[in-house]
Order: C-alpha cells, then structure tokens, then sequence
C-alpha cells in the first residue's frame, strides 16, 4: 500500500530537536504502509519512508538501529520515548523543543489485562512501556510514529518500538502501547530490497 502525500507531510525535518527550525528538510519519496495494516485496530500499524536523498550522518544525524529477533526486554526495562506530541490531554499544545521521557517495559499479558478494563484491546505485534499502578510518563497525542529505545553499554542505543497508542496521555493507568519491531524485521528487509 502506497499512501498518497498532502504538501504538509511531503518532508521530514533531520537534525534539529525543534519541528519547525534548524536542521535540513528532506523530501519524502514514498511511504510503504505495511499491507496488512488495519486502522481500526492498530493491527500491524508500522510504515517506512524513503526520502528523495540519502541523509549525511554526523553527530546529530544517526541512524537508527533496530532491535533484532534476540534481544529481549525484561518487565521493569528502563526505555525511553520521545516526540514532539502533546504535553498532556487537557492543554492540547506541541512543545516545539523535542521531549523525551523515562519509561519502563511491562509485560504484555499485564498491558493488555489493564486496557481490557477500558475495553480497549491490546493487538498482536506490540509492546507496552508506562506505568498501571499510577500516573507516569506517556506517549501523547502526536507522538506517534516516534521511537521506544534502549540504550546499554554493550550495544548502544536501539529502536524497539514505535509510538502506535496511548489512552489519555497515560492519564488512565494503562502504559502506552507500541508497534514491536523485532515482529516485523522481515517485512522491512523485503521493503528495503524491494523499493
């Protein structure tokens, strides 16, 4: 599935932890929606996007490296996320300064017990990384597509999951929840041969 561009999301800003400045915009040649993707249930809610050039890396421009098959997390694995979504539900503003937080893997069966409390179903192919016992930090509104790392000493920083939901800015005791990369290595190995 191929997805049509508006000229708002034609380009990607690298290099700047602001949206709107500094850095280099680079156009977006082609977004590669998974095509198995449902968007009623977030089922396999994961995209790639090739822009129009290579980016230069440097010590601001990195690539991101993806958790493989055997890397694992463990409940309490210290994560963290960030973007440039809401601060919270109830004053509805994008700070312009990139936010990052401190989150913690929980178990899949435990996240899915929490939201089926709310009737909201946890799908396949995700993780989950927040706090149930009280309000913590959380993805928000605008946050998703953006990065679930770890960071250790013998293997650096690496991309486990992407922002796909949270209920009311982690405000309802339930962790926010994440497409799990390590399930779809395949599928982005036949994107990156193949486009």
């Amino acid at each position: 599935m191929f997805v049509r561009l508006s000229r708002q999301l034609a380009s990607v800003r690298v290099g700047s932890n602001y949206h709107n400045r500094d850095g280099e915009l680079v156009k977006i040649a082609k977004i590669v929606v998974n095509p198995h993707y449902v968007q009623d249930s977030l089922v396999n809610n994961i995209a790639l996007i090739r822009l129009v050039k290579s980016l230069t890396f440097n010590d601001v421009v990195k690539q991101a490296v993806l958790a493989t098959y055997d890397d694992e997390l463990y409940d309490g694995t210290k994560l963290t996320i960030s973007g440039w979504g809401f601060d919270n539900v109830a004053n509805g503003r994008n700070p312009f300064l990139l936010k990052k937080a401190t989150v913690y893997y929980q178990e899949l069966e435990i996240c899915k017990n929490a939201y089926s409390k709310r009737s909201v179903v946890v799908p396949s192919g995700t993780i989950c990384a927040g706090e149930i016992n009280y309000i913590g930090s959380s993805i928000c509104e605008g946050d998703q597509g953006g990065p679930l790392v770890q960071t250790t000493k013998a293997k650096g920083d690496r991309v486990f999951g992407i922002a796909s939901f949270a209920l009311n800015c982690g405000a309802t005791f339930t962790p926010s929840v994440f497409t799990d990369v390590r399930q779809y290595l395949d599928w982005i190995n036949q994107v990156l041969m193949t486009n």
